[in-house]
């Protein structure tokens, strides 16, 4: 049996894994129809998105130490935000949280001329965060 801390090491390392080889994805934007690899609607994200950026227990909430990321998978969605700054660490703000995860939601619709309901997802960074 694993010591306590390695095996909650252990899990917070696999879990990014399992939620991708339940469901790879490919860099850039990310469909629900399976071409992409993920599933669900952009109701679906934008819902877990509001709860996990103002929830006190959500997955994107609290404080970022430096070079720190935090994500979870939901529904084979993966959902992560980072912190880019080495040097300082940073609580980011739960409307800024939500706006700019609902923006990758959104980007990919309107950057690529999709469907919002067939095309969803991306990564971008602003103001030394990287959301995904």
């Amino acid at each position: 049996m694993l010591p306590p801390t390695t095996a909650l090491s252990l899990a917070l390392l696999t879990a990014p894994l399992l939620c991708l080889l339940a469901n790879p994805v490919q860099a850039g934007c990310y469909g629900h129809t399976g071409d992409h690899g993920s599933t669900g609607s952009s109701d679906l994200a934008f819902h877990h998105i509001d709860v996990s950026c103002h929830d006190p227990n959500g997955g994107l909430q609290g404080y970022y130490g430096p070079s720190s990321w935090k994500g979870f998978c939901a529904d084979h969605i993966w959902f992560s935000i980072d912190n880019l700054n080495g040097n300082a660490g940073f609580d980011l703000n739960d409307d800024d949280c939500e706006r700019e995860m609902n923006n990758v939601v959104l980007s990919c619709s309107q950057n690529r001329g999709g469907d919002l309901e067939y095309l969803w997802g991306g990564e971008f960074e602003k103001a030394g965060w990287k959301f995904r």
